[in-house]
């Protein structure tokens, strides 16, 4: 006998327009990303490594018009969320397969590694103007003291992205580390529109420039 199927996934699965869906979708992430996110979280070795498993998560249970859901909507036995977890584990798994194999540059991949790939990529955009991200991220021909002037910088916005709540650091790494499209973004984070993930964007980028300039980190 199949397990009941909880009400978030079978609106989720019953819906019939993309508007319907979308909703569906955004509940269905409200009741279960916290869990998701757990799991994510549990298989990895750092904060980028979860939040990179994370997204591939999301992307996977939605590939295919829900398939890996409806596998369980057919013929799952169990609890649903026990279920889910079994799924986002293995997903980990296969996610850490498509990525193995790529060499860190950095001597200190924990750490020094993750805090550049976070402001090396089109993440730099976000302050373009006002903070020189750019600049902080390259220093080479700088001052004798710039290498620890440049750590102590990077680490001022990786902290200020990890205090973002988990979807606005989704939003982030999907548009300026993956260059996501913004138009397949919405679906992901369960938002509707386009207009919806600009406008969000725009609120976490002023966020995030507020809390550079408070750590004294402004345009040379």
């Amino acid at each position: 006998m199949s397990a009941p199927v909880p009400p978030q996934l079978s609106r989720l699965l019953q819906a019939a327009d993309d508007v319907s869906r979308s909703r569906a979708w955004t509940a269905f992430l409200e009741e279960y990303s916290t869990l998701l996110i757990a799991t994510a979280r549990r298989a990895s070795a750092s904060h980028d490594a979860a939040m990179d498993h994370y997204a591939f998560i999301l992307e996977q249970l939605r590939d295919d018009d829900f398939r890996r859901l409806r596998t369980f909507a057919g013929e799952g036995r169990g609890k649903f969320t026990t279920w889910l977890v079994v799924v986002a584990r293995r997903l980990c798994v296969d996610h850490h397969r498509r990525t193995h194999g790529r060499t860190p540059t950095s001597p200190n991949p924990g750490i020094t590694e993750s805090l550049n790939h976070v402001a090396r990529r089109n993440l730099a955009d976000l302050v373009a103007g006002d903070i020189d991200l750019e600049r902080i991220a390259d220093h080479s021909g700088a001052q004798p003291d710039a290498g620890v002037q440049h750590l102590a910088q990077i680490q001022a916005l990786r902290a200020a992205v990890e205090r973002l709540d988990t979807t606005d650091q989704l939003l982030l790494k999907l548009r300026y580390e993956e260059e996501t499209p913004i138009g397949s973004i919405g679906p992901l984070i369960g938002m509707g529109s386009r207009w919806q993930v600009h406008r969000r964007l725009k609120l976490v980028v002023s966020r995030l420039r507020d809390e550079l300039e408070a750590e004294g980190i402004t345009e040379a």
